[in-house]
């Protein structure tokens, strides 16, 4: 019985990330100019240059964006080479807590777009969510490699 509510966490610690991932990218995918228009404003914050209008620069970030979002999102549903995603989606989530640290640094507040129009939220609130959501891919890691197989 032990085993099985273990096995039941360590699922649900890797499917909340997963749900997070899609639904990120899917509610970005429906206000894609809003986003990437965000993604053009912190590239300009980063580098203090203007970026030409006709440069297609932010929309192919966005389009990574979305789609590493997705494709994450889905291997760790299905359980695709588990321990090299969950490191994966890890690092995806560290990317996402360093800009939100940039962009804290930088005096924004607002919305920060990372679920679209669709939730309002600041870069706060998903500062620490982006944190939650780093540690749960390791949480399951550092278990998994325990001397109980997960199922």
């Amino acid at each position: 019985m032990e085993v099985k509510v273990k096995n039941i966490i360590l699922r649900l610690l890797t499917l909340i990330p997963a749900g997070v991932l899609i639904f990120s990218a899917v509610t970005k995918t429906i206000s894609f100019n809003e986003f990437a228009e965000s993604n053009e404003q912190f590239l300009i914050g980063l580098t203090n240059q203007s970026i030409n209008t006709n440069s297609l620069i932010p929309i192919v970030i966005t389009v990574i964006i979305l789609s590493v979002e997705i494709i994450v999102g889905i291997l760790l549903i299905i359980r695709y080479k588990e321990p090299l995603v969950l490191t994966g989606g890890a690092i995806l989530f560290l990317v996402f807590l360093i800009v939100n640290a940039i962009k804290i640094l930088q005096g924004e507040t607002d919305n920060c777009g990372c679920f679209g129009e669709v939730i309002d939220t600041s870069v706060y609130s998903i500062f620490y969510l982006d944190l939650l959501l780093f540690l749960m891919p390791l949480i399951v890691l550092k278990i998994s490699n325990s001397k109980t197989q997960v199922i």
